[in-house]
This record gives C-alpha cells, sequence and structure tokens, in this order.
C-alpha cells in the first residue's frame, strides 16, 4: 500500500506591530507614522492588510502615511488571514494635530435688534487640540468672554446697547508645535436705536462766544442706527428771524458728525445756532448754541462764606468766561479798618462748578464783606452779591474734663490735676487742650476759668 502523506496548515495565533507603539502625533501635512510593520507565523504565509481611515488599497505588511491629512486621524490595525484563518492584531491610534478653522459663525435670531433686546452669537470651530475660542468686540478691541477647550462657543448680550452696534469677533487658537495658532471670523451686529449724542467726545458748551471776523466752527458728535438726517438753523437775536445754516455732515454706521463752519464771522452770524437730527427711531435729538461776540465774563453768583477764628473758606459758582480764559480774585472788607484785601489771581475751573478759596491772617471777632470778581482780556466783573461772616472770637468760654489724673475719692473735696479741653464759644471745633490745677467738688462739678 502506498503512503498517505497528511499536511497541516496553521493560521495566525498572534498578529504582532514592529515598532509595538499604539500611539502616534503627527502634525497635519508635514507629519508622518511609520513604517509599521505587520508580522505573523501562518502556513501557509498570510496576506497582511492594513484597515484604517481614509487608507488607500494595496497597503500590505508596512504602514507609511506621510505628509498626513486631518481626515487620516484614527485607529489603524493589521490583519493576517491565510485558508485556515484570520486574526486583527491591536489598534494603533493616529492623532493629527492641525489649526483651527471657523466653521460657522451665527447669530441665533437676527445680527438687526432693537435697542435693549438680547442677542446671542454662536461659533463652532474645528481643531486638534480643542481650541479656546474667545469673544472680542473688533472696534475697540475688548475680551467679552473666553470658553477653553471647546467646539462650540455662545455669547449673549443680555441687553444691547446704541454703542454695541459693531463687529463681534470669534477667534479660535490652540498650540501646534509649541506655537499658538489663532483663526478668526467676525460678524456685525446692528442694534436699532434714536439719536442721541455720542457721549465719548465733549459736548460744545451752550454758549460760545466769538470774535468778530475770527473763524466759527462747532460739532457736533452724534450716534444712531440707521443714520439720521440732520439740519441746522439759526436765529437772529434782533431780528428774530430763523434761516438755514450750511452744515457738512460724516456718516458712519452708527457714528455721525455734523459740523458748521464759518470762515469770517460778522454781526449776522451771532445768534441760536439749532441742531436737528431723525432717524424714524424714537425721539428727534435737538440741541441750541447761543454764539455771542467774545467779551468780558459772566458775574460769578452763589457767594458763601464760613468763617473761622482766623480765616474763612469762600467759595461761589463761575460763569460763563466770555470766550476766553479767566481768573478770579476775591476781595474782603475789614469793617473795623475799612481796609479792603484782594488775593492772587485764581484758575478758572469748568463752568457749573463750585470753586473755593481759603483767606488766613483774619482779625478775631470781626465782621468782614466779601465778593468775587471774574477778570478776563475783555473786563473785569464783579459777583452778584456780597457775602459777610464775622471771625470767631478767640476767648474760652467753656471747658470739660477729658482725662483725670489720681483721683481716689470722687464724692470728696481734693485738689487734683487733670486734662481739661476748652471750647471756643464762636467755634466748637476750635479746642485747647491743657494740663491744669483743679478744684474738683462733689459730682465732678468743676469751677468755671480760661486758660492762661
Amino acid at each position: 500500500m502506498g503512503k498517505l502523506n497528511v499536511w497541516r496548515g496553521n493560521g495566525p495565533r498572534q498578529v504582532n506591530i514592529s515598532p509595538p507603539n499604539q500611539t502616534y502625533t503627527a502634525t497635519e501635512l508635514i507629519g508622518y507614522v511609520g513604517p509599521i510593520k505587520c508580522i505573523a507565523d501562518c502556513k501557509p504565509e498570510c496576506i497582511m492588510t492594513w484597515n484604517g481611515p481614509d487608507l488607500s488599497d494595496g497597503i500590505t505588511s508596512v504602514l507609511q502615511l506621510q505628509n498626513l491629512a486631518k481626515t487620516q486621524a484614527g485607529y489603524y490595525s493589521c490583519n493576517a488571514s491565510n485558508n485556515v484563518g484570520s486574526l486583527t492584531s491591536v489598534g494603533v491610534n493616529v492623532i493629527v494635530n492641525y489649526a483651527p478653522t471657523i466653521l460657522r459663525l451665527q447669530t441665533l435670531i437676527s445680527n438687526t435688534i432693537e435697542e435693549h433686546q438680547p442677542v446671542t452669537f454662536q461659533c463652532e470651530v474645528d481643531s486638534y487640540p480643542a481650541p479656546d475660542i474667545t469673544w472680542i468686540f473688533s472696534r475697540t478691541n475688548t475680551l467679552l468672554f473666553k470658553d477653553e477647550h471647546v467646539f462650540k462657543s455662545n455669547y449673549t448680550v443680555p441687553k444691547t446697547m446704541c454703542l454695541q452696534t459693531g463687529s463681534y469677533r470669534c477667534q479660535g487658537s490652540n498650540v501646534i508645535d509649541a506655537v499658538l495658532v489663532n483663526a478668526y471670523r467676525e460678524i456685525d451686529l446692528f442694534v436699532l436705536c434714536s439719536v442721541r449724542i455720542d457721549q465719548r467726545y465733549q459736548e460744545p458748551p451752550d454758549n460760545i462766544a466769538v470774535m468778530e471776523k475770527d473763524t466759527f466752527n462747532i460739532t457736533v458728535y452724534l450716534i444712531s442706527y440707521p443714520k439720521p438726517s440732520i439740519s441746522w438753523t439759526m436765529k437772529h437775536p434782533d431780528t428774530g428771524i430763523i434761516s438755514t445754516v450750511t452744515n457738512n455732515n460724516s456718516f458712519n454706521v452708527f457714528e455721525h458728525t455734523s459740523t458748521v463752519h464759518i470762515g469770517i464771522m460778522s454781526k449776522n452770524d451771532y445768534g441760536v445756532y439749532k441742531i436737528n437730527a431723525f432717524n424714524n427711531i424714537g425721539l428727534q435729538y435737538t440741541k441750541s448754541f447761543s454764539v455771542i461776540p467774545q467779551g468780558p465774563p459772566i458775574q460769578p453768583t452763589d457767594v458763601l462764606v464760613t468763617c473761622e477764628i482766623t480765616s474763612m473758606l469762600v467759595s461761589w459758582l463761575p460763569g460763563f468766561n466770555g470766550g476766553i480764559t479767566q481768573t478770579f480774585r476775591v476781595s474782603w472788607l475789614n469793617l473795623k479798618t475799612q481796609h479792603t484785601e484782594l488775593s492772587p489771581e485764581i484758575m478758572n475751573s469748568t463752568q457749573g462748578q463750585t470753586k473755593q478759596h481759603i483767606v488766613r491772617s483774619l482779625d478775631p471777632g470781626t465782621m468782614y464783606i466779601v465778593y468775587v470778581e471774574a477778570l478776563n482780556k475783555h473786563g473785569i466783573v464783579r459777583s452778584t452779591k456780597n457775602a459777610n461772616c464775622t471771625t470767631g472770637s478767640s476767648t474760652y468760654e467753656y471747658f470739660s474734663i477729658s482725662t483725670i489724673n489720681n483721683v481716689d475719692c470722687l464724692s470728696c473735696t481734693k485738689s487734683i490735676k487733670a486734662t481739661v479741653t476748652f471750647v471756643p464759644f464762636h467755634n466748637v471745633q476750635h479746642t485747647k487742650v491743657m494740663n491744669a490745677e483743679m478744684i474738683l467738688f462733689p459730682a465732678l462739678d468743676v469751677m468755671r476759668s480760661k486758660p492762661s
């Protein structure tokens, strides 16, 4: 009889990878993975096949990825198979780091909204590692909010205001190869609001003094959305005739300016100038300015005087400066000596803010008549009313014991040493503390006396 040859094959009992690393991290476009070999003991020999995301066909025992794309991130494994069996290796995790991309930036309702209403912005960012999402108000470069390690972020303005009209930036950031990488996109918000003064700028004063033949300019800064219609008129003080005034306007999205310019002022150019601005939302904005010839300042008002023993505090309210820098002088008349003195010139303060000056070296127990002068190069004016006050007396009228030393008996009569506070009759704020030899009577009554 002939021999029967029995051939025994075996499928893969174990599939190894070399090197055995199971995690690889690379940077998009410049990173690579491999070569990674797939090894298995098979009989007959196994066919090796790598499987993974975005992997082209035909990769057998060796995996090698070049110039990685972010779509190639994920798990890879090697399958070894023959006609006896098959087995798959452990997975290899390929991590691809890539810079942020803004996928979507939107408002959840509308980007045109009525003032005082809320608005929510939403931003989606694609990157790896997960980005930090920062919200920035572009016009002022103000940081509004930051979400860390997220792919989606919302930012809400709970109560919109006119000045919040503008561009809002969503910025996604992460770190690639130790370098901070950013991407951003902007979206505009339009807040419907009535015309009003732009308080970021100083408003022109109500009274404007200009010399004849000088140049005159007045500029008003406004905010509103949408832009307003603007007109100016002038009412002549003598005739009462109202005429239209030529003006130059500049409009931005919500910031606007309006200027009246007169190259050479004449007598006919003095009067009350009025601006009217309206954009069909809310109330019309109006403001009047009196343009007058430059001249002496307006009289100071509300002169008040507070006297101490040898000094007094004088306060007053400055008037309009006449269109040029003004200074002040305080004058005080001593009724006993009939001698009048003047302070050095005192620099001007903002119109409408109280000014103060302290006068020292006065005579005690004396009445003074006080007034304030305002000066500029066109003249001197005196306060509308005088003020008067009497300085305090230097005589101490009563006293109180504040500290008593070495008292053994408070119910008996004895001589003690005490610290006594003497209070002047005219002003209890001025006190004198001295050590005095006193006679202490029952119930702490003390002798009435005066300090030496």
